[in-house]
């Protein structure tokens, strides 16, 4: 696999696809396809998981690097066999296997990407490195050859058959929504009905684990389809409660 990239967006947006997959798992799991690059990130309890597929649309030159083909039989003066041989039919190269990669050894590479002018990508076939060739903006131009090992990543726990249900919505009205919980927060409830998704988080009183919700008209509707209402209000404090539930929700 051979790819190129030399638009500085394409590489920004790649630099913030492994920096998503990192925040998922340890690994990064590169798989070339027939027409597309596949990234994949796997938590260490297998609970959850991440999967970015970049078309070779996205990419300025995106190539299959061809098998080394085998040597027809002759004789070592070069003649030609005695018996016929019949002709091979040029196939479609096959792609390489996926390879496993650390994201500790990714992220560094792409920590500047608006210093990146040209990036190459290549994964040669039968090759367990994963190199990487950046011309800085400088002239500087850096190599990397990673190690890697050939293998997928498993899959999570939860088959990706048995989706309950499946959320969409546009990144902006996502941001502003999540905008309102605090950003120390170890984890936010999202709970599906019929009327939308809603989430919300709770701070207990006393370390309890059992918060306050916060009350109907703190609620506030991020928009449906057109995502055009305001964020939902911050859940402030009860006035004269020292150690108040606080919670912030938002149906979407």
């Amino acid at each position: 696999m051979d790819a190129t990239l030399t638009d500085g967006m394409a590489i920004r947006t790649l630099a913030r696809v492994l920096t998503a997959a990192a925040k998922i798992g340890d690994n990064i799991c590169v798989e070339p396809q027939a027409r597309s690059l596949a990234l994949r990130a796997l938590s260490s309890q297998k609970s959850a998981a991440v999967e970015f597929v970049l078309d070779g649309t996205f990419f300025d030159t995106y190539l299959l690097l061809p098998s080394p083909l085998t040597q027809a039989p002759g004789g070592a003066d070069g003649s030609l066999p005695s018996t016929p041989i019949t002709p091979v039919t040029p196939r479609t190269p096959s792609p390489p296997p996926a390879v496993v990669v650390a994201a500790k050894l990714l992220l560094p590479i792409f920590r500047s990407p608006a210093g990146i002018e040209r990036l190459t990508l290549a994964l040669p076939a039968g090759s367990p490195r994963l190199s990487i060739h950046i011309a800085g903006v400088a002239g500087v131009t850096k190599t990397f050859s990673l190690p890697a090992l050939v293998g997928t990543l498993l899959q999570p726990v939860a088959p990706r058959a048995n989706k309950a249900c499946r959320f969409e919505c546009r990144p902006g009205l996502l941001t502003s929504v999540l905008s309102n919980f605090h950003a120390r927060l170890e984890e936010v409830t999202l709970a599906a009905s019929g009327e939308g998704l809603r989430l919300s988080s709770y701070v207990s009183e006393g370390g309890s684990s059992v918060g306050s919700p916060v009350p109907p008209d703190a609620a506030a509707a991020a928009g449906g389809a057109g995502g055009g209402a305001p964020p939902p209000p911050r859940a402030a404090a009860a006035r004269g409660r020292p150690a108040a539930a606080a919670a912030a929700a938002a149906a979407v």
